[in-house]
């Protein structure tokens, strides 16, 4: 992050940072979980296997809304930073036109 020029986009990559170490948590109880019901089957287990497996789809989708969303928040973050360079810009070089202009 020492690359990083604002505070505004330190914080921002902070937060997707805790928020990616959630998720790595979930998927490390997404992967458990599975180990689990594979061992249920390869044991014979099917049909506990199979009741267990629903459970399996909700960690899933957990983890993909969550990814969802922390690209959103990549995208919105990503889109104002690109606004405030370009006005950035267009700030500096109103002043370089201008002075062009007078002398």
């Amino acid at each position: 992050m020492p690359l990083l020029h604002s505070e505004e986009a330190k914080q921002e990559y902070r937060k997707l940072l805790q928020e990616l170490k959630l998720i790595d948590k979930d998927y490390q109880q997404l992967d458990e979980k599975v180990n689990q019901i594979i061992s249920l089957g390869i044991s014979g287990n099917i049909d506990e296997m199979l009741k267990q497996a629903k459970s399996v789809e909700g960690l899933e989708d957990d983890i993909d809304n969550h990814l969802v969303a922390i690209l959103d928040e990549i995208q919105l973050f990503t889109l104002n930073a690109a606004v405030t360079a370009e006005e950035h810009k267009k700030a500096q070089g109103f002043p370089r036109a201008f002075l062009r202009l007078i002398t």
